[in-house]
């Protein structure tokens, strides 16, 4: 509650300082030094009541402080918005927010206000301060005290007021508030001179845009009018020289065309018979009664003449329909010619594409080649590798069992010795025990390195079938790519029979469209309108002299449905004519497109074979040099390493020490050649099974 009292009396404060300054501020009109100050002075005021008044917007689930400040009696509501509208700033603060801003926020609250229940007290206080404002010329007493005087109760949910309201300036002299209220309505009408000059120039800005673009779409349309003309002009001489390369076939169809139209002036022919008939015996029922409505015949006739008058602006309008739908014709024809352009730029990008994926797929068959290649070649050098390694293990074998030799000659040797020398027994019989486990070491590696010989054929036996397999895997893949290429080739003939006999179909239809429409354009659409028109107007003359009066009436109506079917049919028969030369443009133009891509990819797949044939026969050639350069490396590298071996196992002594130790280099040797073999098989599975999803 108290801070309700203390907001109320806040915006009672900030009201009477919206006086006073606004008074300051008039009271200093003229004055260079104390106007800018007091307007500043005047727009911070204005700035504090709308920023607390958008402070009490904010709050929209509760409007109680609303209600409470600004309900009631609406006096503070009503004296800001009279405050607000009766300031007149200079020339240098006209354009400042400030004000409109306040005013916006007041129109908001006043909303809020008539929708809580208060519009009656709202219209009252707002009377009240602009009488008080008209009669005090803005300043703060004289409007507090009418505030005061008609509102003397506060808001019912607020305290009373306290603030020195209608005290210290009700001593205003009659001459001073006469000349504000003058200065007052003076000010209102420059700032409604001012507002109606500014909508003047809005209005007159606005119309000279509406002028400017009125002049620039006529000119477009002017020039879409000339791009059309051009457009039926180039259209018509190509139409003229196709029909000389088809004279025959646009004969034929000029004759199916004119007996089409003899056929449907015959009808008409036999309408207008048929009109005039009814026509002769409605006029002779007609004319007993013509010689007592005669007056009412002669405003009939006017009223006929009105309709031909009004039958003929039709026949303009439909004329001008029909200008404007062979606009619109030629719009779509261009329009067409762009579509054509962009299916011709995505047929051409089609190909490319066609090209680029058969680039592809014959650089994956050469990659494919060159891997078998490769693998061929390490199949090759490993199974060499693995012949010299066996040859090794056969030498070894032989130094091997000369060691053992060599042993047992040690040992028959060591037994003389102990036969001589019983006090080294022990140690004899421990050298003995030793000897013993060498030899049974011996016969293990030896088994061992027969064992590792038999799994090194059969490892040789599955690495000759795994190249034979690939070499199979080749072949059937260099066929399947054979056969793909002649099933595209063969597609592609197809299509090319396809796309000849589609295109000698339009070309038949499009002689005999361009012979219909020629005949029918040259000999109907202008003579045959002419001619109808001519005849009815003869019969028209005809009857008027023949019959009454009341002959003519029905006349004119029979001769206005005359001209709507006329019309109609003219309608009809030139969209038929649109729409047919609409066809043939858009079979002629796909025609040459499809002849054209035809002729592209022919040309396309003859430069893809040579390419491909070239670029086969650098790849095997390649292919065949590094296979001959890594053999001779590996053969050399081999022989490398087999002379080393050998000299190592020369330079091993005949002690059981050193054979152990050139045991156990044997079997660091076979451990890196089984370590070879896994990696080979590893790598020969994984190439082939890309080969195999290929």
């Amino acid at each position: 509650m108290e801070e309700r009292l203390k907001a109320a009396a806040h915006m009672d404060k900030v009201i009477d300082r919206m006086l006073a300054a606004n008074k300051k501020a008039k009271s200093s009109k003229g004055s260079i030094v104390s106007l800018p100050k007091a307007e500043l002075d005047l727009l911070s005021q204005i700035e504090l009541a709308r920023d607390f008044i958008m402070e009490v917007l904010k709050n929209q689930n509760d409007r109680t402080q609303l209600q409470d400040v600004f309900g009631g009696d609406c006096t503070r509501l009503a004296s800001i918005r009279a405050i607000c509208e009766s300031i007149e700033f200079s020339d240098m603060n006209k354009g400042d927010q400030r004000l409109s801003t306040c005013l916006r926020a007041c129109a908001s609250v006043e909303n809020i206000v008539v929708d809580l229940g208060f519009g009656e007290d709202l219209r009252k206080a707002q009377d009240s301060a602009r009488t008080a404002m008209d009669q005090a010329g803005g300043s703060s007493g004289q409007t507090r005290i009418v505030r005061s005087d008609s509102h003397p109760g506060p808001s019912p949910r607020t305290s009373p007021r306290t603030s020195p309201r209608g005290n210290g300036h009700g001593d205003t002299s009659g001459d001073g508030l006469d000349r504000q209220s003058g200065t007052i309505l003076s000010l209102v009408k420059a700032d409604a001179e001012r507002r109606e000059a500014r909508l003047r120039q809005e209005w007159l800005s606005c119309e000279s845009r509406l002028q400017e673009f009125l002049t620039g779409s006529e000119a477009r349309l002017q020039e879409g009018l000339a791009r059309c003309e051009t457009q039926l002009r180039s259209d018509a001489q190509v139409l003229k020289a196709d029909e000389d390369a088809s004279a025959e076939k646009s004969k034929a169809a000029a004759d199916a065309g004119g007996e089409k139209i003899q056929s449907q002036v015959a009808r008409l022919q036999e309408g207008l018979a048929r009109c005039e008939t009814q026509l002769r015996s409605d006029a002779q029922v007609l004319k007993a009664d013509a010689d007592a409505s005669a007056e009412k015949i002669q405003s009939q006739v006017d009223q006929l003449v009105e309709q031909l008058a009004a039958s003929e602006s039709r026949v303009a309008v439909l004329l001008t329909d029909l200008a404007q739908a062979r606009s619109e014709s030629d719009d779509k024809v261009s329009s067409l010619a762009t579509r054509l352009s962009t299916t011709h730029e995505l047929l051409h990008e089609g190909l490319q594409r066609q090209r680029r994926s058969l680039e592809e797929q014959q650089k994956e068959l050469q990659q494919q080649r060159a891997s078998f290649e490769k693998q061929q070649e390490l199949q090759q050098m490993r199974i060499a590798e693995q012949e010299q390694l066996m040859q090794q293990q056969k030498e070894q074998q032989q130094e091997h069992h000369k060691q053992q030799l060599q042993d047992l000659f040690q040992i028959a040797e060591l037994e003389k010795r102990l036969s001589e020398s019983s006090a080294s027994q022990t140690a004899l019989e421990q050298r003995i025990a030793l000897a013993e486990e060498v030899g049974q070491r011996h016969e293990q590696q030896l088994g061992a390195s027969q064992s590792l010989g038999a799994q090194l054929q059969q490892e040789m036996a599955s690495l000759r079938e795994a190249s034979r397999n690939q070499e199979e895997l080749l072949a059937s893949t260099k066929s399947a790519s054979e056969q793909e290429v002649a099933r595209l080739e063969q597609a592609i003939d197809g299509q090319k029979e396809g796309l000849e006999r589609f295109r000698g179909q339009l070309e038949e239809e499009l002689h005999s469209v361009r012979g219909q429409f020629d005949d029918s354009q040259k000999g109907w659409q202008e003579s045959f309108a002419a001619g109808q028109l001519k005849l009815l107007e003869e019969q028209l003359q005809r009857f008027r002299s023949e019959l009454d009066q009341e002959q003519r009436r029905s006349l004119g109506a029979e001769v206005q449905r005359l001209h709507a079917e006329l019309a109609l049919e003219q309608a009809s028969e030139l969209r038929r004519l649109e729409s047919e030369l609409q066809q043939s443009c858009r079979a002629a133009v796909t025609a040459d497109l499809q002849r054209d891509s035809q002729r592209l990819m022919a040309d396309q797949l003859g430069t893809l074979r040579t390419e491909l044939a070239s670029q086969l026969a650098e790849v095997e050639g390649s292919a065949r040099q590094g296979l001959a350069a890594a053999t001779q490396n590996l053969q050399a590298s081999f022989r490398r390493e087999v002379t080393t071996i050998e000299h190592q196992v020369e330079r091993r002594t005949a002690s059981i020490e050193p054979l152990w130790d050139s045991f156990a280099h044997v079997e660091s040797c076979f451990r890196d050649l089984q370590k070879r073999v896994d990696r080979h098989e590893n790598l020969v599975l994984a190439d082939s099974k890309p080969a195999q999803k290929r």
